[in-house]
């Protein structure tokens, strides 16, 4: 793919910009550097990302073959859509809140479309993973698994990449940049659960109030 300044607009550049994200996974670095200067990627492509990235994920946990599927909650697509949300948002706020204290210089806009093609090894392998779960044994598990475990870590890699880039850190800074942001997601999302817990209790309580009360009169 030509790398030069991308001038197209509209549809033109909605497509040159998803194409850039192959493009990422040959060349991360200058892919790093195009997304920061603004020459590829954009809020309309990296939601076009994170969408095909939500069906993906509904997807591999719900039309897996059944022997390879242990997923708890495979069957709540409802509950698989709001973890996706969830995580997607708590990631991009939580890393550009710590990147701020820290002297990170990636803004918001950034941290979005770069989390957004740092999704692609999972967008292209976990697709295959899926369809080989209906030609494979257990005795072959290990093949799905490390599938999985290349889309990941392969993710991953580009990620930390990308921040490092980014905020302009060193290894061990995008490290505690990462730490740090993981930390707080699980602090809000410990925090929704008992404001969810308690509101459910008080529901609960003010039903049976109300109930009562109904009944005496």
């Amino acid at each position: 793919m030509d790398l030069r300044e991308n001038t197209a607009t509209g549809a033109g550049r909605l497509g040159a910009d998803l194409r850039f994200s192959f493009s990422m996974l040959r060349h991360p670095i200058d892919g790093f550097y195009y997304l920061k200067r603004g020459i590829f990627g954009s809020v309309a492509s990296a939601t076009v990302l994170y969408v095909a990235a939500l069906a993906v994920f509904v997807i591999e946990n719900t039309a897996q073959a059944f022997i390879f599927n242990g997923n708890p909650v495979s069957q709540s697509v409802p509950v698989l859509f709001i973890l996706f949300l969830v995580c997607a948002v708590f990631w991009v706020v939580g890393n550009y809140m710590v990147s701020t204290i820290n002297d990170g210089e990636g803004s918001l806009r950034e941290l979005y479309v770069l989390t957004a093609y740092a999704l692609t090894p999972y967008l292209l392998l976990t697709p295959i993973k899926v369809i080989l779960t209906y030609g494979f044994t257990q005795n072959e598990a290990f093949f799905i698994h490390l599938l999985s475990y290349i889309a990941i870590v392969w993710s991953a890699v580009i990620l930390y990449m990308g921040l490092m880039h980014m905020h302009n850190y060193t290894f061990w800074e995008t490290l505690k940049n990462i730490i740090l942001t993981l930390f707080i997601m699980v602090i809000a999302l410990a925090a929704i659960a008992i404001v969810y817990l308690i509101w459910t209790q008080l529901v609960q309580f003010l039903t049976e109030v109300f109930t009562e009360v109904k009944y005496v009169v």
